[in-house]
């Protein structure tokens, strides 16, 4: 993925959001700690449904 396309991206979301872009796209919460967050791994789809990024079925 090019830098333009990334951009044009962001640029979507941004319009998609309207007025409300800054405040969503800034938001910080102050309420869940980062370290209570449990972020799946690159390989989460595969462990859960088996199925590779790729689309072949793991084994």
């Amino acid at each position: 993925m090019t830098v333009a396309e990334v951009t044009k991206g962001i640029d979507t979301i941004v319009e998609l959001l309207g007025n409300e872009a800054d405040s969503l796209l800034a938001h910080t919460c102050k309420g869940i700690s980062r370290e209570s967050i449990h972020a799946p791994g690159p390989d989460h789809l595969d462990e859960v449904w088996g199925i590779a990024i790729d689309g072949r079925q793991s084994s």
